[in-house]
């Protein structure tokens, strides 16, 4: 009773690995472009990847499952946003924009926080 784990989440986070949960559980770590094999304790069992404070979706699956690990179009945004947002706060200098930045980084990083950047798909 096992699942296939696949990870293709491309250059961003390509330096850590991320941390496989089965029932909420850590299970074992998977590194980029790697494919795994997980034992199930339980069919349907619970998945989900965790890196740092980065977390999936939950998915559930069952024996023979084929697991694909994505980064979520909001952690694209994000780091897109973040350094055109962190560079427009260094070049200005007027004191309401300089604010204005300021908030929409905050913003950008309390959403990280609440917002799933890893999504996992059969």
């Amino acid at each position: 009773m096992n699942i296939t784990i696949l990870r293709k989440t491309g250059f961003i986070g390509s330096a850590t690995s991320l941390h496989v949960k089965i029932n909420g559980k850590k299970v074992g770590a998977i590194n980029p472009d790697e494919q795994i094999k997980i034992d199930l304790p339980t069919i349907p069992a619970r998945i989900q990847v965790v890196r740092f404070g980065a977390r999936s979706n939950t998915l559930i699956v069952e024996n023979g499952d084929r697991v694909v690990i994505r980064q979520s179009k909001w952690s694209y945004l994000l780091r897109i946003l973040a350094p055109i947002l962190a560079s427009s706060f260094i070049l200005t200098d007027d004191p309401p924009m300089k604010g204005v930045f300021l908030a929409s980084l905050l913003g950008l990083f309390v959403g990280s926080l609440f917002l799933q950047e890893l999504r996992l798909s059969k």
